[in-house]
């Protein structure tokens, strides 16, 4: 079983869009058996699994660290009963502490990160915090960050990339291996995966999200079955014109 963690301190970041959107491409594009923990439901009870999703959904209650980590302790347990198995945590905002926690059950930690000044300051600032609480803790994970919704050409991508702070962030991450190879392309639509109980997913949907899982899949080195191909992103005209369509 491998683990990845969607974490970090910003709201809005993307975090929950993220994970659902890996989770999605794992379990529909390759048929990986994969539970999806949501952390900051402020539930006591576990959500219901959703018969239009495929993949698992569980809640933890959102009380304090140690009872939230007992408690994906106990889903970590029962996930692992399948060795081929993938957990996602999907972490809430401002629980830095929560982070450091959930990170030591990871093999892998994406902070997803938006290209605003202020969500890129702390997207660095906890990918360090992680990085150290996982040294101090002697445990090991690839933790990276991952760009959420950049455009990906043409003159918005090129204003995003004039801006100083953003320049700045990707020369320091060419210096520290710290970004996520991909990025998560600006579409709306994808919001609907993690906000609607019936989500209504698209084959341009489907591809974005097994791409993404692909990529995933080979940086914690999890084997997927071997008839899969990898499936490019559409090229960006082609996204802005299917989301004006829907």
């Amino acid at each position: 079983m491998k683990v990845i963690g969607c974490l970090g301190r910003k709201g809005g970041s993307g975090k929950t869009m993220t994970a659902h959107l890996l989770a999605h491409g794992l379990a529909k594009a390759y048929g990986v058996y994969t539970n999806l923990v949501m952390t900051d439901v402020r539930e006591d009870m576990p959500l219901n699994i959703s018969p239009y999703r495929d993949y698992y959904i569980s809640a933890i209650s959102n009380k304090d660290a140690q009872t939230d980590s007992a408690e994906l302790d106990r889903i970590f347990t029962q996930t692992a009963r399948n060795p081929d198995s993938i957990l996602i945590i999907d972490g809430g905002a401002n629980r830095a502490n929560v982070d450091r926690a959930f990170a030591r059950f990871c093999d892998m930690v994406m902070i997803p990160v938006g290209y605003g000044k202020e969500d890129i300051q702390v997207a660095q600032s906890d990918f360090w915090n992680i990085v150290r609480a996982m040294k101090d803790a002697n445990t090991r994970a690839d933790v990276c960050i991952i760009r959420n919704r950049w455009p990906g050409a043409g003159r918005e991508r090129d204003r995003v990339m004039a801006k100083p702070w953003v320049r700045d962030f990707l020369e320091k991450s060419e210096m520290v291996p710290m970004l996520f190879p991909d990025f998560i392309p600006d579409m709306p639509s994808l919001l609907d995966m993690a906000n609607s109980d019936n989500p209504k997913t698209t084959p341009l949907i489907d591809a974005v999200s097994a791409r993404f899982a692909e990529v995933v899949a080979m940086k914690i080195g999890f084997e997927l079955p071997p008839r899969r191909k990898l499936v490019p992103y559409p090229h960006l005209s082609r996204l802005h014109g299917e989301e004006a369509a829907a």
